[in-house]
This record gives structure tokens, C-alpha cells and sequence, in this order.
């Protein structure tokens, strides 16, 4: 993630913590760039949980006077959000992330990732999964057991030691840039690097919302054996 777009985080008490870049030692080992990797994963994990445990008690949401107005807005927010039926989700990193944070976290019901990379994810999520989850991991084609067999096949373990009923899924013709909300902030410039006209991908933006609702409702479009 060298494209710096990842994220920056102001904390409460004015402390940042900042998406740190590979040095050229790290560069050269990958045992170096896992152990980088997985302390970004462990900062985003808090962060995941930090949320759902402020959506579970408003009252513990607290922000400078500065942000009394956007704490007026969380704590309205709170009372339309069913925390029993939790389903993390991401993409790439995230999609680590959100493996990773289902299988911390008991109270997931669900995760739902796309193009999860394995490098952060620590052993244990390897080897065990989320007994008490179910997963569904889905690939661009480049990602999955034809073009980058080692990172597919580390998913593997996962789904066998998940839920039953979760399951990989690789979609032929995306790209990893395909999924997510990539789409949503280079709307104009998606047309052509989809290979989509503008009708075509409202349509492809309409498929993709109502995937994410079907997962997160517990209703699973593809057959398991995908």
C-alpha cells in the first residue's frame, strides 16, 4: 500500500497515528513486512471493535466540544443499528482486517471480504478461521487460484475452520480495483476502466450494493460449491 491512501488517525487526545511506509530493509524481507503489516492490522482491529462497542453504549462516545454536533448525529444513529447481527467487511487490507476482527470478536455474526490479503493476517486467523462466523470471501481474478495460488490457497484453512456454509468465490473479469468503493469516488474514469458505459455500470454499482445487502442479511447468492 504505496499509493498512500491509507488511513490517518487523529485520536481523541490529539495523538496520530499514521499508516507507516516500508523502509528499504523491510522492502527486501518479507518476515520484516509481515510483522510491519500485522501491528497496522492490530491498530485497525482496535479501531473496527472501538466502533461497535460505541454503536452498543452512546453513552460512551465522547468528542471535543468541536464535534458536539456530529456526537448528536452518532447517538441518533445508534438506536437503527441491530449490533446482534454484526457482519465486518472490507477490501485487500481491509478485507484482512476484516477477517481477522470476526475472529476476535465473538459478537460477528458474518464477515464479508474482498480480495483479503493473507501477509497481515497472524496464524492463528490462518490455521482456525471463526468457528462462530460465517465467511464469504470473494476474489478479482487476479487474486485468485490461477494467478496468485498462494494467497488463494492460505484462504483455504479459513473457510474450513469457519462456519459452516462459508465459502471462496472468484469472479472472472474483475479486477482488484473492481470491488469496494473504489468505483463509487472515480466514477467518470470507471466507465473506461471497466469497459463500461455509464448505464452499464450503474447497473454494475446496483449488483454490487445488492450483494452486500444480501450478505449482510444472511442470504447467500452464490451456490457454496463456487
Amino acid at each position: 500500500h504505496s499509493d498512500r491512501t491509507a488511513s490517518h488517525t487523529i485520536q481523541m487526545n490529539g495523538e496520530e497515528v499514521l499508516y507507516e511506509f516500508l523502509t528499504d530493509l523491510e522492502k527486501t524481507s518479507a518476515e520484516l513486512e509481515r510483522k510491519k503489516r500485522q501491528k497496522q492490522l492490530e491498530q485497525r482491529m482496535v479501531e473496527c471493535m472501538a466502533v461497535v462497542d460505541a454503536v452498543q453504549d452512546p453513552q460512551s462516545y465522547v468528542v471535543a466540544d468541536r464535534e458536539a454536533e456530529d456526537a448528536v448525529q452518532f447517538a441518533s444513529l445508534c438506536g437503527t443499528i441491530d449490533t446482534k447481527k454484526l457482519v465486518y467487511a472490507g477490501h485487500s487490507m481491509g478485507g484482512a482486517t476484516a477477517v481477522s476482527v470476526t475472529h476476535t470478536d465473538s459478537r460477528a455474526r458474518a464477515c464479508f471480504a474482498l480480495d483479503p490479503w493473507v501477509l497481515p493476517l497472524p496464524t492463528k486467523v490462518l490455521e482456525t478461521g471463526a468457528p462462530h462466523a460465517k465467511l464469504v470471501l470473494v476474489n478479482s481474478e487476479p487474486w485468485g487460484p490461477t494467478r496468485w495460488p498462494k494467497n488463494y490457497d492460505a484462504l483455504r484453512p479459513i473457510i474450513s475452520g469457519s462456519q459452516r456454509g462459508s465459502y471462496i468465490v472468484t469472479v472472472p473479469g474483475l479486477v482488484h480495483q473492481s470491488f469496494s468503493d473504489f468505483p463509487l469516488f472515480v466514477h467518470k474514469t470507471a466507465h473506461s476502466s471497466l469497459g463500461l458505459a455509464p448505464a452499464g455500470l450503474d447497473k454494475y454499482m446496483h449488483l454490487c450494493a445488492s450483494l452486500v445487502q444480501d450478505i449482510s442479511q444472511g442470504i447467500v447468492p452464490f451456490p457454496a460449491k463456487a
